[in-house]
Parts: C-alpha cells; sequence; structure tokens
C-alpha cells in the first residue's frame, strides 16, 4: 500500500510540474499562437489535456501488476524524454524560467519511472513440490 502511494505521489508530482510549466509559457507567450492568460477558455483547455495525457499512465501505476507498471513506465518515459529535449531546446534561447521548470519536469519524470518500475510488485513463491 505505501509503495503505491509512493508511485501514485511521483505523477501527481509530475502532472503538477507540467501544470506549472503551461502557467510559465502562458506567462510569456512567444507569438500569436501560443498559450496565454488572455484566451482562458484554450488555457484550461490545455491543462485538461495535458491531464487527460497523463491520467493513463496514473491509473496504470495504481495496480501492482508489473505489467500494468512497465507500461505506465514506458508512458512515463516517454513524457521525460520529450520534456528533456523540450529543454534541452529552450535553452538555446533566453527564458531560463521556463527551461528550469522543463527540466525539473523531466528529472520528476525520469525518477517517478523509477520509483514505478523499482518499487513494490507481488512476490512469486517458487513451489518445489511435484
Amino acid at each position: 500500500m505505501i509503495m503505491m502511494k509512493v508511485r501514485i505521489t511521483f505523477i501527481i508530482l509530475a502532472i503538477l510540474s507540467t501544470i506549472v510549466c503551461l502557467f510559465l509559457a502562458a506567462m510569456h507567450p512567444t507569438g500569436p499562437n501560443t498559450v496565454t492568460f488572455e484566451q482562458p477558455y484554450l488555457f484550461t483547455l490545455n491543462i485538461i489535456i495535458m491531464v487527460l495525457v497523463a491520467l493513463p499512465s496514473l491509473v496504470l501505476a495504481i495496480y501492482d501488476y508489473m505489467s500494468f507498471r512497465i507500461s505506465s513506465a514506458i508512458l512515463q518515459f516517454l513524457g521525460a524524454i520529450s520534456w528533456f529535449f523540450l529543454s534541452l531546446i529552450l535553452s538555446l534561447t533566453q527564458f531560463t524560467p521556463f527551461t528550469l521548470a522543463s527540466f525539473i519536469t523531466s528529472i520528476i519524470l525520469f525518477t517517478s519511472t523509477i520509483i514505478t518500475l523499482a518499487i513494490g510488485g507481488k512476490s512469486v513463491e517458487k513451489n518445489d513440490s511435484p
């Protein structure tokens, strides 16, 4: 039970970090086609989409079966790679807060991936009797 709480806590932390990145992107729009606070409907829609994208990983982390945990870890790893490459691209710009937030999000997702695979799991008892 505690192991499941740790996995879910890290995934929720990654979701919150993603929402912080969206807030930072909305505070400093780079053009007319980016997310801004001037269009609250689209900003809310972006947050809902980000949560829906992360929801399968969260639901799969609830279960203690290895196949579900591997599926959840794959989804988290894909998100971590995406945020890491975004932070690398943003490091070429002068927008430091969003670069730092996206790098922290990628670290949280990498850590969450490792925790999802390493913690918990049902032990299989080996039966040697014929």
